[in-house]
């Protein structure tokens, strides 16, 4: 499994998708455009690409120093996109579904996605750092679950709501954040 995970302090718990798991090729804001583009195209359709981090509908946001508040760099965008079309791809950023939907890439995506209390404030979602927190860390735990029991992708946006249990202005909105395209 090929892994685009730029390193980022709000979005370490992603982690989780991905640790442990067997011949994964872990891609970040190390590696230049072209080991990216390298490694998406010589690896065969059947492998899964999971893209994880910060970013909008024109891609996912790379920087070099994660202390810096701003993102300097698209690290996966529609260039891109060619080679993701012939993947199944899990993409978990603000607003990865509407990039696949754009680019006509297929496989499990979330919208807008709350992991900081700037979002939630900027969305108008009723909330708290610590529940952000701890309610991130069991979407992916949940997620994680879902794809290592081999759930049918098109069943796990439906199976997440289902596993919410706490039903907050938070969960809710997260939750139903997450498509299969």
């Amino acid at each position: 499994m090929i892994v685009i995970h730029p390193t980022d302090c709000t979005t370490t718990e992603l982690k989780g998708l991905y640790a442990g798991q067997n011949d994964v090729v872990l891609l970040n804001e190390q590696s230049s455009d072209k080991e990216i583009c390298h490694a998406l195209h010589h690896s065969p359709a059947s492998e899964t690409i999971m893209i994880l981090g910060h970013g909008y509908d024109g891609g996912l946001f790379s920087r070099l120093d994660d202390k810096l508040p701003m993102f300097d760099r698209i690290i996966v965008g529609h260039k891109h996109a060619y080679y993701l079309r012939h993947h199944r791809v899990i993409g978990i950023w603000c607003f990865a579904y509407d990039y696949a939907v754009k680019e006509n890439i297929h496989g499990l995506f979330s919208g807008m996605f709350i992991s900081e209390i700037e979002e939630a404030e900027e969305w108008n979602v009723e909330t708290t750092a610590d529940e952000i927190k701890r309610e991130f860390v069991k979407f992916v735990e949940r997620l994680r679950l879902l794809l290592d029991e081999e759930t049918p992708w098109h069943e796990i946006p439906e199976r997440l709501r289902q596993m919410d249990d706490v039903k907050s202005p938070l969960t809710l909105f997260n939750y139903s954040s997450i498509y299969y395209y």
